[in-house]
């Protein structure tokens, strides 16, 4: 795909001699489950939803037919196989390229060194500063821009070749490739971030929580097996996430236009009157938000919470309630601060439609409900703070973990009745209920709608759902599941003997139940889920309350 802008639907192409950017009829066609050949009309006919004008032909020109605005639905291009050199969705077709030179070389020795520095490098620095409070989180997009001259600059080196026989290799392999780049940040993102399981270990070896150390061994294990369970899993379900063309993957889309502004030459080709290039604009927008990060950051830190109506009554219990923004609902939510609006789940690439869907939500049940029952004193809520995660006890005062546990950290109910019950916020009580029917609606939902499909894949892998994006990739050599099942099966092993050797308290069913087996039910929903809407679903409601707290 060329590096030009597309014209927007339904304009014609000004240039005849050019290919035009949508697929025409000859090029396109929609196969259901790879057995036969769908037309547009037969998709007219099949999806009453569209319009005879969706599907119809214009002619800007003689030699060029391009279409109005023919878009698959992810149901669709879920269950047919879609021909032609375009992606479905435009969005797709707009940052991802649609050829591939399977000749550019990636499994370089330059790559992995530079993989194996820059994943020590930022998983030592995340690690560190994730246990400060505020952390400080280094995300790949840095690696991604570092790499970058660093891999540029090694073309200049010397063409040397190490010989070693069958195991020689270039230390200098040549030009810097895409691919060795694309390498190098996925396996930084994968592990720049700290582990889930982080949170408990510390919680659990610290004196100042739980001060129960097991020793080196058990956190190795504990980490090791919580983290590559979802590695082997992923790696399983390859067929239902990562091969249909409905898994667009939003936020993945911005790290390929980053990724081709980089590598691929400018092209300067008007596009409704604009000539500037990718690179020089994504330089000027470093720029400016690199000026701009100082003044909500630093210079005027409101600007980030943007509370102005608790300073006209800053000591109004109601009003801080009502619109403060720590622990209160934040009626009229403004930041000028790019890092509190992009917590709230990066709007530039989650589809509006979602981020609509998401904000109904905060406003039916924080905005509307949760005052209701707070100012009704459910559950004895209006004693607490309307927005908080922690916990409290029939005081008010944080409630105190170890006044309702023995020596050996088991919970005793004798001494919970003469302490206190433990007492949440009416935010947190409401998380708590959306996490729970989050759970129970996307399973749900995913196999009443995806059912037959999820089904069709896994008898076949290659049943429905490919593009030209998966065409390019089945020219390379697949990983073999087995693989993946040996990883899985063994880590599970690992799992077991933790559990077992070590007094955690956990049964060997509770592990192979509920944490190997909620994950093997939940990843293709889920996985479904945020493929295509760029939303994750949190089990831990107190990711749902900071969420909420962000928006409001």
């Amino acid at each position: 795909m060329s590096s030009r802008p597309h014209p927007p639907l339904g304009e014609s192409n000004p240039a005849a001699h050019i290919e035009p950017d949508f697929p025409n009829l000859e090029n396109l066609s929609i196969t259901p489950d790879g057995d036969g050949t769908r037309t547009p009309s037969d998709l007219e006919a099949s999806s009453p939803g569209l319009d005879e004008k969706d599907l119809k032909l214009k002619q800007p020109d003689a030699d060029v037919e391009v279409l109005d605005a023919t878009e698959l639905t992810p149901m669709e291009a879920f269950r047919w196989d879609v021909d032609g050199d375009q992606s479905p969705f435009p969005e797709v077709a707009a940052c991802v390229p649609n050829t591939d030179d399977p000749s550019v070389p990636c499994n370089t020795f330059r790559a992995w060194f530079l993989l194996t520095i820059f994943v020590i490098l930022f998983a030592g620095v995340n690690q560190f500063f994730g246990l400060r409070y505020p952390s400080l989180t280094i995300g790949y997009v840095v690696a991604q821009l570092l790499v970058f001259p660093i891999g540029r600059a090694w073309e200049k080196l010397p063409r040397w070749r190490l010989p070693l026989g069958r195991l020689s290799f270039d230390i200098n392999p040549g030009k810097f490739s895409i691919k060795e780049h694309a390498l190098i940040v996925i396996c930084v993102n994968l592990t720049a971030s700290t582990a889930y399981a982080m949170g408990s270990l510390v919680a659990m070896v610290s004196p100042v929580y739980w001060n129960h150390d097991w020793g080196a061994g058990f956190s190795f294990l504990y980490l090791l097996t919580t983290q590559m369970l979802g590695f082997g899993l992923a790696g399983l379900s390859r067929r239902w996430l990562v091969y249909p063309a409905a898994l667009i993957w939003p936020s993945s889309l911005a790290s390929t236009v980053l990724f081709r502004a980089l590598h691929e030459p400018q092209d300067t080709t008007p596009a409704n009157g604009w000539t500037i290039t990718r690179y020089r604009y994504f330089v000027y927008g470093t720029l400016a938000a690199f000026v701009w990060f100082w003044f909500p950051d630093y210079i005027w830190t409101s600007l980030s919470t943007f509370a102005f109506v608790t300073w006209i009554a800053p000591n109004n219990q109601k009003v801080n309630t009502l619109f403060g923004m720590n622990s209160g609902l934040g009626l009229l939510p403004i930041s000028l601060d790019w890092t509190q609006i992009n917590y709230a789940g990066f709007p530039l690439t989650t589809p509006f439609y979602v981020t609509c869907n998401a904000f109904a939500v905060v406003v039916l049940f924080y905005l509307f409900l949760s005052p209701i029952l707070y100012y009704t004193n459910v559950w004895y809520s209006a004693y607490l703070p309307l927005l908080s995660s922690s916990t409290f006890d029939n005081t008010g005062a944080t409630y105190n973990i170890t006044r309702v546990v023995d020596s050996n950290l088991d919970f005793v109910l004798s001494k919970y009745e003469q302490y206190s019950p433990m007492y949440i916020s009416m935010s947190y009580s409401i998380s708590y209920a959306l996490s729970f029917a989050a759970v129970t609606a996307i399973v749900v939902h995913t196999y009443l709608y995806n059912g037959s499909e999820i089904w069709a894949k896994f008898r076949n892998s290659r049943s429905g759902g490919e593009d030209i994006h998966k065409r390019l990739m089945n020219k390379y050599k697949e990983v073999p599941d087995w693989w993946y099942g040996i990883l899985t099966a063994v880590i599970v092993g690992l799992g077991i003997f933790v559990v077992r050797y070590w007094d955690t308290g956990l049964p060997v069913w509770g592990f192979v139940v509920v944490c190997f087996g909620m994950g093997v039910l939940l990843i293709i929903p889920e996985g479904i889920l945020e493929g295509t809407t760029n939303q994750r679903m949190y089990v831990k409601p107190h990711k749902k309350v900071d969420w909420a707290s962000a928006n409001c």
